[in-house]
């Protein structure tokens, strides 16, 4: 009852108060960044605004959790961020847990498809670091390494599906962010199956959006981490026709109610040291996903990234 009354409470809010405000949001890229921001930042940290100190282990076999999307130190990615971060500021707190993160991404990865390590050894005081970061670099490192690894490839793919809705990007986003390149891609594999085609190919792009969100929530029930209504945000504002996420918006998440704006002041300027993948990158090709082996293609490039470019 109370969760009730205040949903009401904060939709009255939302007409009244801010309605007039944000009317007339257009459809820039910036804009559509924005917005996806602050639905992940709901998704993984419960508030609006990325939580650029967060640090928790969650106990899903990915290692330490932490930054705003949930780098992790047991699939690469964190490393990548602690290895780019020390480029931009050598003298950082977190530097020191580069070889241990190495002995880590060269040991085993029996979890999540063989794609994550769960060891701890040598990061005893990660977290406590991680949360008393106070240095803008690293914001500029997360946002940066974002934009490259995982909100770029997101808008790639979306326009080579032929999709038009922000809605839609902001769903491939959350599920790349969830699960990583190779699985988006074998996401959109199986919608596309399932639906004969894409929006580019004339499939209803909310038809063919329900069938992306039916493939995620396939692979959160069979991974079994207990996180299955992460999607039901997404599903209300396609219920609710705002395809193109007119602002201000209610965005549910975990029983919880947020009011996305879409106005957020992030610092997306390319740092001194710009980050690029090694080359070749012939053989990490997303367009074709193997078969079973859906995290095989982001795990070797993450690996190859690590070990070949970033030390």
């Amino acid at each position: 009852m109370m969760r009730r009354f205040n949903l009401i409470l904060l939709t009255i809010l939302l007409v009244v108060l801010i309605q007039p405000v944000y009317a007339g949001t257009t459809a820039t890229s910036n804009d559509a960044y924005n917005k996806s921001v602050q639905m992940l930042s709901v998704c993984e940290n419960n508030q609006v605004t990325p939580d650029w100190n967060y640090a928790e282990n969650i106990n899903d076999n990915r290692g330490i959790t932490f930054g705003a999307i949930g780098f992790t130190t047991g699939t690469w990615d964190g490393n990548i961020l602690i290895k780019y971060y020390t480029k931009l500021n050598p003298n950082n707190t977190l530097a020191k847990y580069i070889p241990a993160l190495n002995a880590i991404d060269a040991g085993p990865h029996p979890y999540n498809d063989e794609s994550s390590s769960n060891s701890m050894v040598g990061l005893d005081n990660f977290i406590t670091d991680v949360n008393s970061i106070n240095d803008p670099l690293w914001q500029t490192a997360q946002l940066y390494l974002i934009q490259e690894m995982y909100w770029n490839p997101t808008v790639a793919a979306w326009n080579r599906i032929g999709a038009n809705n922000q809605l839609t990007l902001a769903f491939m986003y959350n599920s790349n962010i969830r699960f990583g390149q190779d699985y988006m891609e074998s996401f959109i594999t199986g919608a596309t199956t399932q639906c004969g085609g894409t929006p580019g190919t004339g499939v209803d792009e909310n038809t063919y959006l329900r069938a992306l969100m039916a493939e995620m929530d396939a692979q959160i029930v069979k991974e079994g981490w207990g996180d299955t209504d992460r999607n039901d945000g997404f599903k209300t504002l396609l219920v609710e026709g705002n395809v193109n996420l007119t602002t201000p918006f209610i965005f549910t998440e975990y029983g919880d109610s947020y009011i996305i704006t879409g106005d957020l002041d992030l610092n997306t300027t390319t740092p001194s040291t710009a980050f690029t993948y090694p080359t070749p990158v012939v053989a990490f090709s997303y367009l074709t996903p193997v078969p079973h082996a859906k995290a095989v293609t982001l795990t070797d490039k993450f690996k190859y990234t690590n070990f070949i470019y970033m030390d």
